[in-house]
């Protein structure tokens, strides 16, 4: 099985119908998706803004979450990563947030599956295209 870095976009697509869901999945078919510790918050706070949208129902939102805890394979430290994705931040002029699963993916020698057309676009110019794929 490939391992590979997943994000919060691409996950909530993996586990609530909407735009993407379709190419999420296949995308993470027959991976092993590895997450950092920052995922799960995000996450979650993406599911309760579905929730209080009404996109999504709550205990669906609660459904969803426990299924993403069992699609991961494993959670990474950040407190390792943070000097690299803030170097990353600063090179790329992105979030250092976004720029954390990038560090990641690189630590692990992955590759990161991601909706951020932007993290994408400035990863790839940067030279890091190995590392990142737009998903979506």
């Amino acid at each position: 099985m490939t391992a590979i870095l997943l994000d919060a976009s691409v996950a909530v697509a993996l586990v609530v119908d909407e735009t993407g869901s379709q190419a999420a999945a296949a995308a993470v078919d027959g991976c092993a998706p590895l997450v950092p510790d920052t995922f799960w918050g995000e996450v979650s706070s993406a599911l309760v803004r579905k929730v209080r949208g009404g996109a999504v129902r709550r205990g669906d939102a609660f459904a969803a979450f426990a299924l993403l805890r069992r699609l991961v394979e494993r959670t990474v430290p950040t407190e390792p990563l943070g000097a690299l994705a803030m170097t990353l931040a600063l090179d790329l002029d992105h979030p250092v947030y976004d720029c954390v699963y990038l560090a990641a993916a690189i630590a692990h020698d992955v590759v990161l599956l991601t909706a951020d057309r932007a993290l994408h676009g400035r990863a790839s110019d940067a030279g890091y295209g190995a590392h990142v794929r737009l998903v979506g």
